[in-house]
């Protein structure tokens, strides 16, 4: 029997959500502690601070993100790059009355906004490489109010009266949280400055090698941040002393953003949304959920004609599967629908018939190669794995009784169409193995 096989139709099923979602950024929290904004799947969405099902804000195509409330609660700022590079614009906290308040090509990130809501702070590159600025939220040319020669400054922010606007500046950036462990004189440092055009009389806060960012002032007179000073970036605070309100190990905290009275931090951590009630010194993981709508179709249909590997075809001679893009799907010899047999986010590959409706592959899970089964059912099963080496490669004898696999770069190995009675065949050097 010949096969001729030019293209291989995939469908590709993605879930609708009906559970909390993960990778929710830029969170902000409202100045009564009531409401979280956050950014997902480069639109704006609103969820109260319990957590739940999420309301979506904004719907264009192009990215928006870094949300930051009016202090009396009555709009939103946000940057978009739906014209080309990041603007700001504004919107009611229900995602209505949407205005555009920057036309620049630079890129700028608002950060706050004065009690009276008539300006906008932010960071831009339209001088240099990173300068605070202040625009009037209705609209007009940016004004310029930092310009160190060596370092950016990012992420301003205003004291609870008005007075004073607090600061990062430094070689690292934003993203310096991207380094937790790492100390440095490059790394960003806080300053505070009197609110003046440009600013002046600035003063170094913090003065260290530690990673400390974004501060968020609050009504007692101190600030929250985030800060590596104790290991790993966790949430901080001064006022009477300096603290940490996070003890976090393994992983980033970043992106804070606090309420007028400071009592609720919202934050990320790894893929979630943290929610910190410095009252009551509770943390716990957001629970958010959004409608289960996708803005795309859920099923894709796609022809490779190229990246197909490891070709099997069925006994009798009905079924064939295929390793692509890190799994295995199967196809009618005459055509037809194509279905995606295994989903794991290791690399599936190397399929093998063992009979009319079973076959093995090899699977890559926690870092080990292992051989599973799977049926024309789509029911996957373990076939034969190693706590300490791969296995993998697995072939059939000619009469159909014995699976031969390698295992490790040094054996070869066989066993029934089981997966049991493995023994060892040959000893060697077999490294060629992991090329597949």
């Amino acid at each position: 029997m010949r096969f001729s096989l030019s293209a291989l139709a995939l469908a590709f099923v993605t879930t609708s959500f009906a559970e909390p979602i993960k990778r929710a950024q830029y969170p902000a929290v409202s100045p009564d502690g009531s409401t979280v904004v956050f950014s997902w799947q480069n639109d704006l969405w609103r969820v109260g601070k319990a957590g739940g099902m999420a309301t979506r804000l904004t719907v264009h195509a192009a990215v928006d993100s870094r949300p930051v409330w009016y202090p009396d609660g009555s709009r939103i700022a946000f940057a978009s790059i739906r014209n080309g590079s990041a603007d700001i614009y504004t919107m009611k906290p229900d995602g209505t009355d949407l205005k555009r308040v920057t036309f620049d090509s630079s890129t700028e990130i608002p950060t706050a906004v004065s009690a009276d809501g008539r300006t906008i702070f932010g960071s831009t590159t339209h001088w240099s490489r990173g300068d605070l600025f202040r625009v009037r939220s209705g609209g007009g040319n940016l004004v310029r109010l930092t310009s160190h020669p060596f370092e950016a400054s990012f992420s301003p922010a205003l004291s609870a009266d008005g007075s004073k606007v607090y600061y990062n500046r430094g070689a690292y950036r934003e993203t310096a949280w991207q380094k937790p462990q790492v100390q440095s004189a490059s790394l960003p440092e806080i300053y505070v400055a009197d609110n003046t055009v440009p600013l002046s009389n600035h003063r170094r806060v913090t003065n260290n090698e530690f990673t400390d960012l974004g501060p968020k002032p609050v009504a007692d007179g101190g600030y929250v941040y985030v800060s590596n000073k104790g290991g790993w970036p966790n949430i901080w605070k001064t006022g009477t002393g300096d603290k940490a309100l996070t003890t976090l190990k393994d992983g980033t905290a970043r992106n804070v953003s606090a309420s007028a009275d400071g009592r609720t931090v919202v934050y990320e951590f790894e893929s979630e949304l943290m929610i910190l009630d410095t009252f009551n010194a509770t943390n716990a993981v957001m629970q958010i959920e959004v409608p289960a709508d996708d803005r795309s179709n859920p099923v894709q249909d796609i022809t490779l004609t190229s990246g197909l590997s490891s070709l099997a075809v069925s006994p009798d001679g009905k079924r064939i599967m295929a390793g692509a893009r890190g799994d295995i799907f199967m196809m009618p010899e005459r055509g037809g629908t194509t279905r995606r047999m295994t989903t794991s986010a290791g690399n599936d590959s190397s399929p093998v018939w063992i009979d009319a409706k079973t076959a093995i592959y090899t699977a890559m899970e926690d870092g080990k190669r292992k051989l599973k089964s799977v049926g024309i059912d789509g029911k996957l099963k373990d076939f034969v794995s190693d706590s300490t080496k791969d296995v993998m490669g697995a072939s059939l004898s000619p009469d159909g009784k014995l699976i031969g696999f390698h295992r490790g770069g040094d054996e070869i190995c066989i066993s029934d169409t089981t997966g049991n009675g493995v023994r060892v065949l040959a000893k060697g050097n077999f490294m060629d193995a992991y090329d597949g």
